[in-house]
């Protein structure tokens, strides 16, 4: 939460995942979206979920 993570207007979750870790989109399962881009806190999202500014998210890979 102290370092945020800068990505263009309109990336997918999929985009987040190769932001982090190339190993990420392939072994990606889930993620879990707070505030503007959610219908409700924690919401389980796709991998073409389209986040907004502000957003918290939590990536779930398989291992």
């Amino acid at each position: 939460m102290d370092v945020p993570l800068i990505v263009k207007y309109d990336s997918t979750i999929g985009d987040v995942c190769e932001n982090i870790h190339r190993t990420f989109r392939p072994n990606f399962r889930y993620a879990m979206v707070w505030r503007d881009s959610a219908k409700f806190p924690g919401q389980t999202v796709g991998i073409d979920h389209v986040v907004r500014d502000g957003d918290v998210v939590t990536i779930i890979v398989r291992r």
